[in-house]
């Protein structure tokens, strides 16, 4: 563990400050989910290990980066579309400078006629109503940092807070049964997890899954 940073062309987690390992776990997340690390796995320490509850299980995505042209020399923005119906899209700064990253939508986000919900993963920063054209106020990047905004359709519940999976929400279901909305989670890791979800109406609901539980939480009566 490194608290100054790399300075040597050489990705390694114990190389990295704790905002690099993060950008190294996205990397993997946006990399179509093939997951590795240049550390012995028996050997990492357990805050940078299971860093892998950001990734795993691999949830379905089509990715496409959204600056491949930009002529720098790293791709910076990358949408990940999420099979289960929503956006996130993944924002690295490559720089040693602070950042202010903003995103406008168009309607390959949120379609003519509909509202979207946004939410950045690290930030915690919750827009409801958006609608394409407006610009999100993703936040300060700081050097090799990354953050993850979801955009999402606003009329079905929505993880919109999380410390689990970069998909924020692609790791669980929310179904619909006996008129209410059901939140079905399964934690296989050490420690919990914990989610607001934001419903249609309005209201929000906090879950926790515990410790390796399997649950099945309702999270709103209709």
């Amino acid at each position: 563990r490194d608290e100054v940073g790399y300075k040597i062309p050489h990705l390694s987690q114990g190389l990295l400050r704790d905002e690099e390992a993060i950008t190294f776990t996205a990397n993997q997340y946006f990399g179509g989910g093939l997951l590795g690390s240049t550390e012995a796995m028996d050997k990492i320490e357990d805050d940078r290990l299971y860093l892998l509850k950001h990734v795993m299980p691999i949830v379905p995505t089509k990715v496409k980066p959204l600056d491949m042209m930009s002529g720098e020399r790293f791709i910076s923005a990358v949408d990940v579309y999420v099979e289960k119906g929503w956006h996130t899209v993944c924002f690295v700064n490559w720089t040693d400078k602070p950042q202010k990253i903003q995103f406008t939508l168009d309607e390959t986000y949120v379609p003519e006629g509909k509202t979207a919900v946004t939410a950045t993963f690290f930030g915690k920063k919750i827009q409801k109503g958006m609608t394409a054209g407006d610009c999100v106020d993703v936040g300060i990047l700081l050097p090799h940092s990354t953050e993850i905004l979801k955009i999402a359709p606003a009329d079905v519940p929505q993880i919109i807070k999380s410390d689990c999976h970069f998909s924020m929400g692609g790791e669980v279901d929310i179904v619909m049964e006996n008129n209410a909305w059901i939140l079905k989670a399964n934690n296989p890791y050490p420690m919990d997890m914990h989610y607001t979800i934001a419903m249609p109406d309005g209201r929000e609901a906090a879950v926790t899954v515990p410790a390796g539980a399997e649950v099945a939480v309702i999270v709103n009566d209709v």
